[in-house]
């Protein structure tokens, strides 16, 4: 829908206003290659920029999906949603950004149970969220298309006391004893 709809809509346009064969076809190939557009702008194709986009989130699944493979191994639980703020971040990543969250809310954000602090609107869907996110490889699509941001594990020493309580409490995060004593939870 993103290269067809504009392809239609530039047909559509060059018979509405009876321009040429010629000036058409020139139209539609710089809406799919780039160029000069008739406001005399230098644009990015559609194809070029699609290309992009796909190459872009495919190296940041790949990324995650190593990062997570590092995470099980290190047995951590914890995880700092950073990436910054851009003009066009997504409610979804700039109210999440900056902050950590355990295992269990981060899966939470696309189940959409719970109502604690950790899991803030929007939850269960979000503009610009990959149709097949699921709380499974919420870890590696993020935000979906085109997401600058990372969950970055963070070890429990390295934890805002209050997400370690929250979630100490409602029973996501059960360290021993002795850990729970060592991070003043007990």
């Amino acid at each position: 829908s993103n290269f067809i709809s504009p392809l239609t809509e530039t047909l559509e346009i060059g018979i509405a206003n009876g321009s040429g064969f010629s000036e058409t076809l020139k139209s539609l190939r710089v809406l799919v290659e780039g160029g000069k557009n008739s406001a005399g702008q230098v644009v990015e194709g559609r194809l070029a920029r699609h290309v992009k986009q796909i190459a872009k989130d495919s190296f940041s699944i790949f990324d995650a999906n190593y990062n997570q493979q590092v995470t099980a191994d290190l047995q951590l639980e914890f995880y700092r949603y950073t990436g910054g703020t851009i003009s066009d971040t997504r409610d979804f990543c700039n109210v999440r950004n900056g902050k950590c969250f355990h295992k269990k809310e981060v899966e939470s954000w696309v189940t959409n149970s719970g109502g604690f602090d950790g899991n803030p609107s929007p939850r269960g869907s979000w503009d610009g969220m990959n149709r097949v996110t699921n709380s499974t490889n919420i870890f590696s699509l993020r935000g979906g298309h085109n997401c600058n941001h990372s969950l970055v594990p963070v070890p429990s020493t390295g934890v805002p006391m209050d997400v370690l309580r929250r979630n100490y409490e409602n029973g996501n995060f059960q360290p021993t004893p002795q850990t729970a004593r060592i991070l003043g939870l007990t």
